[in-house]
């Protein structure tokens, strides 16, 4: 499925009635070579009753895989229009669950991969991976809505099997947390250090490692060791000097 939203620089007061310029679009990719994936967003003015009268626009996405590498997706030329309505939308499409891209073409150009949580200043749009939620992040330009597009996305490796992907980012998060717990017992008289739990670090980080260095490699290293970092992770925390109802809190986080 792809479900439009809001970029979140955009979730002001009062957003709810103007045309967001830019659209987010999460697509949640789902496994076999055979695989697709659609979407659509309404749009009127927001204000009046003309919709009825069929001032409204619809705008449809969709994904499919070419090949268990190579994946397609689409902008629709908008259906309908209204007064007011975009003439053109930039987009921000974000990909889940595979692997990162090795190229991406917009309308057939090329466009550079940047660092994740880099600003994308790119002509012509820009693509990055973010390790956490293995999520390719692909940014355009302003195309026009009147027209459909296509976005060609390659990735360094067949489509991963969703059991493999599935709870990585859960898993990633939790961690996170878990440092953060015991992070926080510093100074306190039951203070930790970050060397009597390293596998709770390598864990939580996998994320950044994978948004930094995005290759096939690395993340079917990140998503094979997983369940024995949790392992690690929480022998680490039972052999720790800290209260016992945060060690339960911890171990729950790592579970």
């Amino acid at each position: 499925s792809i479900v439009p939203m809001r970029q979140h620089s955009d979730l002001t007061t009062g957003s709810a009635q103007q045309l967001p310029s830019t659209l987010r679009l999460l697509a949640f990719v789902a496994g076999g070579v055979a695989a697709t994936g659609s979407g659509m967003v309404y749009e009127d003015d927001g204000y009046t009753e003309s919709y009825k009268e069929s001032d409204y626009s619809e705008g449809h996405f969709s994904y499919s895989l070419l090949s268990d590498t190579d994946i397609r997706f689409t902008i629709d030329a908008a259906q309908g229009t209204f007064q007011g309505a975009l003439s053109q939308r930039s987009y921000v499409i974000e990909l889940r669950g595979i692997w990162p891209a090795s190229s991406v073409e917009i309308d057939g150009k090329a466009v550079n991969r940047v660092l994740f949580d880099i600003p994308c200043i790119q002509p012509g749009g820009c693509f990055s991976f973010d390790g956490t939620y293995l999520s390719v992040i692909i940014h355009t330009v302003p195309l026009s809505t009147s027209s459909s597009h296509s976005i060609d996305i390659k990735m360094s490796g067949k489509l991963p099997a969703s059991s493999l992907t599935a709870n990585f980012a859960g898993h990633v998060r939790r961690m996170q947390k878990a440092k953060q717990l015991l992070d926080d017992q510093w100074g306190t008289s039951h203070t930790v250090h970050q060397m009597d739990y390293p596998s709770v670090l390598l864990g939580g980080e996998a994320g950044m490692r994978l948004s930094y260095s995005p290759t096939y490699e690395q993340t079917a290293t990140e998503l094979a060791s997983l369940a024995s970092t949790l392992g690690k992770a929480r022998e680490e925390v039972q052999g720790l000097k800290i209260e016992d109802n945060l060690r339960t809190v911890v171990l729950q986080l790592l579970s």
